[in-house]
Order: C-alpha cells, then structure tokens, then sequence
C-alpha cells in the first residue's frame, strides 16, 4: 500500500478540530485505518476510517 504521506498524528490533530467533543475525546492516532485512494477529478484523495460513537467516520484528504 503506498504512502498517504500525512502521518496519524497529523490526522488526528486535524479531526479532532472538526468532530464533535464526544467524538475528538475517544479518539488516538492508533483510531485510525488507512483504507486506499481514488482519483477524482484528476485529483487524488486518500481515504481513512476511524470510529465514531455510533458509526464508522470517514476523512479524506487531497493534495489539492
């Protein structure tokens, strides 16, 4: 799997500021699951999960 060059800390700094406080407090770097990549647009995203108190969250992240 190639890197996504961003590294779990930097995701996790980064998401905290955008969940809810319920969600930012359960989560650590090891909360999070690189799942791959597409193209979009010509533009690629990487994609990880990570969870959230009643579902599987998602973020996304382009060098766009």
């Amino acid at each position: 799997m190639k890197d996504p060059g961003v590294s779990k800390k930097e995701l996790l700094r980064y998401v905290k500021l955008e969940e809810d406080e319920e969600t930012a407090e359960l989560l650590t770097q090891s909360s999070f699951l690189y799942v791959g990549s597409a193209v979009r647009n010509g533009i690629e995203h990487d994609f990880w999960s990570y969870p959230a108190p009643s579902d599987v969250a998602w973020v996304s992240l382009s060098n766009e």
